[in-house]
């Protein structure tokens, strides 16, 4: 099979682009929309506990 001149096959080259970060980025992410959500739903009780007195 040829490699290229750099000694890397095509697919393998898309794999490496691909899957690189691995899911951890992702994760991460993840983790700071429901951290945002979190907040955001303990600002919301709190401004209808003000709200209804």
């Amino acid at each position: 099979m040829w490699h290229g001149l750099w000694g890397v096959t095509a697919g393998g080259q898309l794999r490496q682009n691909v899957y690189r970060p691995g899911s951890g980025p992702m994760l991460a992410a993840a983790a700071a929309w429901d951290a945002l959500a979190a907040n955001l739903h303990s600002a919301a009780a709190a401004h209808g506990a003000v709200v209804a007195g």
